[in-house]
């Protein structure tokens, strides 16, 4: 993220050879937050620049998966792969005051 004239030549990539192409499905995965990444989606398109909503963003370093649905501006989170991550997992001892 930085390289506007790269992403913009992503964007046109994506667009020309996978979703017409071959129908594919984008994904980001990132170590940010979801805020911190939709934060960052904010800088980017204040600077005029686009880039594309992916189907599935995956956050904190694989520990959340999110789903953004076509027609829906705040994406969803997997449920499931949230109960799968949670299996034996004591937030607040991970998180000391």
């Amino acid at each position: 993220m930085g390289d506007d004239s790269g992403l913009s030549e992503l964007n046109d990539y994506w667009l020309e050879e996978h979703v017409a192409k071959r129908g594919s499905v984008l994904g980001y995965s990132t170590g940010r937050e979801l805020r911190n990444y939709l934060n960052l989606v904010e800088q980017i398109t204040g600077r005029g620049q686009t880039i594309m909503r992916p189907d599935v963003l995956v956050t904190c370093d694989g520990t959340q998966i999110w789903w953004f649905e076509q027609g829906k501006d705040e994406p969803k989170a997997d449920e499931k792969w949230a109960e799968i991550m949670s299996v034996g997992w004591d937030r607040e001892a991970s998180h000391p005051p």
